[in-house]
């Protein structure tokens, strides 16, 4: 219940998971709830090796990086109803994330994908997310050095996506070497 403000234009850009306006390493057990983040020069809500992770009802407008990432090594994600729109990404998987949930989430505008997933990211379901006008892919499975690094045993159900006008705006892109990805009930809306 509180909100973070970037203070828009003429802020230096803040690279790096350092960068955001809540970082968070190496722990467990954390719950965000009904934040708000605005005119952030970095990723608004970002996490490194920490399991059991909640994240819900927050909104994050004009991160110049990533709305959500969930970070290297993270297990058990969940990011659940969140309003994200104009970000880079609006929600990146990392490295290694197993067993996360991304629901019900309303993401827009953003630069490049809706939702990004790769690095050896298993086991997570991205179900329920309304996706709309994103410049990439609604939602994109990163092409990774060998197919034993994409990410695998990913359900994605019941999604919405509208796409974006333009020659570059995909639905879902899924990389070489991707295994036992699970489409099911999603609806394509072509401008």
């Amino acid at each position: 219940n509180f909100s973070l403000d970037g203070g828009g234009a003429g802020i230096p850009n803040l690279d790096g998971n350092h960068g955001a306006a809540i970082f968070l390493q190496d722990c467990e057990d954390i719950s965000i709830s009904k934040v708000s983040v605005r005119d952030f020069h970095g990723d608004a809500i970002s996490w490194q090796i920490v399991h059991d992770v909640v994240v819900e009802d927050c909104v994050i407008e004009r991160a110049h990086a990533c709305g959500l990432h969930a970070g290297s090594g993270s297990q058990r994600p969940i990011m659940r109803r969140n309003v994200i729109s104009d970000c880079l990404y609006g929600i990146f998987w990392c490295w290694g994330v197993r067993d996360g949930l991304a629901e019900d989430n309303q993401i827009s505008s953003c630069r490049r994908d809706g939702i990004s997933i790769g690095h050896r990211d298993t086991d997570n379901m991205i179900r329920g997310n309304h996706i709309t006008k994103s410049a990439g892919a609604g939602i994109h499975f990163r092409e990774e050095l060998s197919p034993g690094h994409t990410a695998h045993r990913v359900r994605i159900e019941n999604n919405e996506i509208h796409l974006a006008e333009g020659p570059d705006a995909k639905g879902v892109v899924i990389a070489r070497g991707v295994e036992d990805a699970d489409l099911a009930n999603n609806v394509f809306v072509v401008p």
